[in-house]
């Protein structure tokens, strides 16, 4: 199965005992950010041949500059942390990503969420405990549609119910 949004495809590989979740990045999203912070760093480069800098404003410019590259890659970022998910059951625990997570039986829901801020949007889908205490994030930046379809492969995967916060 895949999905495609503006950023992302996913491929799903589903056995008896494994789920894989497999999101793919398209680079060419990359291409007006790179663009667009190569030019602030040839202006910020060109500015301070021309003005007098001391030291603090110096480092004001470079944090500016990191801020902007972050804002601007932030898509990539979220990719890069959250590109793989494989679940796995073994002996009545829940492994994700070849690590225990819990005890099948803690695994509560698994929620789907819609997440907006200045430096992403979308629908974020995420497992949490009884206690709520223990918190995985699958994934962020999602259309309604493909949270959807993944939130429902992967409740019926661990048999625990979806739920959905507006």
């Amino acid at each position: 199965m895949t999905g495609i949004k503006k950023m992302t495809e996913y491929k799903i590989e589903k056995t008896k005992d494994k789920l894989i979740i497999n999101f793919y990045y398209n680079y060419n999203q990359l291409v007006l950010p790179s663009f667009i912070s190569l030019i602030i760093l040839i202006m910020l480069i060109y500015a301070m041949q021309f003005l007098v800098f001391n030291s603090t404003n110096i480092v004001y410019l470079v944090i500016l500059f990191l801020i902007i590259s972050y804002i601007s890659f932030n898509s990539y970022f979220e990719w890069k942390k959250n590109k793989l998910n494989e679940f796995e059951l073994l002996e009545e625990n829940l492994y994700i990503n070849r690590e225990l997570f819990l005890p099948k039986y803690q695994v509560k829901n698994i929620f789907i969420e819609y997440c907006t801020n200045s430096y992403e949007s979308g629908w974020t889908i995420y497992l949490e405990n009884f206690l709520g205490n223990k918190k995985h994030i699958i994934k962020k930046q999602l259309t309604e549609k493909d949270a959807n379809e993944i939130a429902n492969i992967i409740s019926e995967f661990l048999k625990i119910k979806v739920q959905k916060n507006n």
